[in-house]
């Protein structure tokens, strides 16, 4: 029948997951950059020019830790919670991305053996994103 061929399958198996791939990467980097990359070059040029990295995260000053306390421990819960909640949502949003536009066995042919060329794939993975 003629007509049934515009209802056909045009497309690949493969181009869903291309586009996929590809919107993943975007959102990576794109995450990557507002959450780890422009803030440490920041912290770089400062660390440069002061010969210091800034205030502590525990005081928000130059100053001593205080002594050891419950009153100290949740002010620096809540400041390091202040200060990784990006980078915590990002890696939510990464994982969750891998496993519904990356095709498992493709991750599973690039990462999951046991052998050096699969450690170096993951380490060179890793290091872009400073985890």
């Amino acid at each position: 029948m003629p007509g049934l061929s515009l209802f056909r399958k045009t497309t690949s198996h493969v181009q869903p997951y291309v586009f996929g791939g590809l919107f993943f990467a975007v959102v990576l980097l794109l995450g990557l950059y507002i959450v780890k990359w422009q803030p440490y070059y920041h912290k770089t040029l400062l660390a440069a020019a002061r010969h210091n990295i800034g205030n502590s995260i525990i005081t928000g000053t130059a100053a001593t830790p205080p002594a050891a306390s419950w009153s100290a421990a949740a002010g620096y819960m809540k400041s390091y919670l202040a200060a990784v909640w990006q980078a915590w949502l990002l890696g939510i949003l990464a994982g969750a991305a891998v496993q519904t536009l990356i095709p498992r066995d493709w991750v599973v042919r690039l990462l999951g053996r046991n052998n050096w060329e699969s450690t170096l794939v993951a380490c060179l993975a890793a290091t872009p994103s400073m985890m």
